[in-house]
Order: structure tokens, then C-alpha cells, then sequence
């Protein structure tokens, strides 16, 4: 790695995930308006712009259970009431005092709202919004995961639960060397990585390198000192077996 020479972790946020919980068990969110397109994470966006598009699924979601409730709306606007100090003569309302609904109500003035209220608003302030707008949601419930990667291991993907998260004072996610390792720890780790480069069949003098140049970081953020003489002595000794070969 060419990165641990300041003893840091190049790191990245894609974006997010929506997942609909079934259980214990939890499965891709689809798009209410298609449900034969599944939602990408992929798209090319940005985080900001991907939290959005989750915002307006979610909102989607809401209100679409309403309707099929008899078309009663009240209740799944509550939420935005709360979050965005709407009032129900904020929306276009028919004849009868309900809303509009070939006016594109409720839909039209909440996105109307939100754009409104969270322009120029953090990244932090989305997520909690958004976190908070899906908590409203009954049954299925809703989970919402940054998706992050680290030079550690070739930047694969990585889920997050948001709430795991921590923002700077920018209102972006940290992505400081220790707190990525905290937010990946479930699924890797300096210690595996170096594991897993000098515990596989006759380890080449590159795989060798590497594990030694994770060393520093290794110290730093997770290992004690003795540990980190045990791997160099380990590393010693199968570059003398390499060199015997």
C-alpha cells in the first residue's frame, strides 16, 4: 500500500441504502412507482443527491400506504407537520377541506417543503431527516445504511448504520482513519487483512510487503507492541523461507 507512510486510510463515501426489513432478515427497497426496477445504489450521484432520492421513496412509501388506506392521508402527514412545521391549510385543499389530490396532494407541497427547508442544509441534517421520517413508517420498517470504502482492502463497499455514523463540523460523514475503522470492524479489520496476506499457501514477497507496510497502522489503531513484534518476526521468517527456496 502506498498510503500508510502518514499512517492513513484513503477513504470514501459512495452513498446510501434503503432496505425494507422483513424480520430479522432485510432485502432491497424497490421503488414504489416501479416495482420491477430495483433501487441502485450505483448511479454516479452523490451522496447528497442519493439521500434525496431515498427521501422521496420514503415519502412515496408514506403516502402511498395512506391512500390505500381509504384515502385517509391525515395521519401519514403528521410526520411532516412535526419535522417541517407545516399546517394542514399549507397544502391545497378541495371543496370538502381534504387535500387535493388532483392537485398532486400531499406529495406536492411536502417536496415543495423539503426542498425549501433543507436547501443549503448538511448532509448530517438529511440523514436525520430522512432517519426520522422513516421511523414514522409502520409496518415494514425501514433501514438506512451509508455505504463506505477503504483503501484497506481495494475499496469494496461497506454497509454502515447511520446511527453508527459521526459527522465533522462540516456536517459531512468523518472519515478519519479511526472512525472508519470503527464503522467496517464487523466486516474487516488491520489485523485480518494483514492475516490474510501472510496465512495463505507459500505468501509471495509482494503479499510479504504489504503485510509488514500495514504494520504502522496496525500499532497505531488496533494492535499493542508486542503484537507487532510477533508479525515481524512471522514476516521475518517466511522471507527467509523465500530466500532458502
Amino acid at each position: 500500500m502506498d498510503n500508510t507512510n502518514n499512517l492513513e486510510l484513503e477513504s470514501e463515501l459512495c452513498g446510501f441504502h434503503l432496505y425494507e426489513k422483513e424480520g430479522s432478515a432485510r432485502a432491497h427497497i424497490l421503488d414504489p412507482e416501479n416495482v420491477e426496477k430495483e433501487y441502485s445504489l450505483y448511479s454516479g450521484k452523490s451522496a447528497y443527491d442519493d439521500i434525496w432520492d431515498i427521501i422521496n421513496i420514503l415519502d412515496r412509501i408514506n403516502l402511498t400506504s395512506a391512500k390505500d388506506d381509504w384515502g385517509y392521508y391525515d395521519n401519514a402527514v403528521v410526520c411532516y407537520m412535526d419535522e417541517l412545521g407545516l399546517k394542514k391549510e399549507d397544502f391545497k385543499l378541495d371543496e370538502n377541506g381534504e387535500f387535493d389530490l388532483d392537485a398532486g396532494e400531499p406529495l406536492s407541497t411536502i417536496s415543495e417543503k423539503e426542498a425549501e427547508y433543507f436547501k443549503e442544509k448538511s448532509l448530517e441534517d438529511l440523514v436525520g431527516y430522512c432517519c426520522s421520517i422513516k421511523n414514522y413508517i409502520g409496518s415494514p420498517s425501514y433501514e438506512l445504511y451509508a455505504v463506505v470504502a477503504t483503501s484497506l482492502d481495494g475499496y469494496k463497499p461497506h454497509e454502515v448504520k447511520t446511527w453508527n455514523l459521526e459527522f465533522n463540523e462540516n456536517g459531512n460523514v468523518d472519515l478519519s482513519t479511526k472512525n472508519v475503522l470503527r464503522y467496517i470492524e464487523d466486516d474487516i479489520t488491520i489485523e485480518s487483512q494483514i492475516d490474510d496476506l501472510i496465512n495463505i499457501f507459500s505468501p509471495d514477497l509482494d503479499e510479504l510487503n504489504e503485510a509488514e507496510s500495514l504494520l504502522p497502522l496496525y500499532e497505531k489503531y488496533e494492535g499493542s507492541k508486542q503484537s507487532v513484534d510477533d508479525y515481524k518476526e512471522t514476516i521475518a521468517e517466511l522471507r527467509e523461507s523465500l530466500n532458502e527456496e
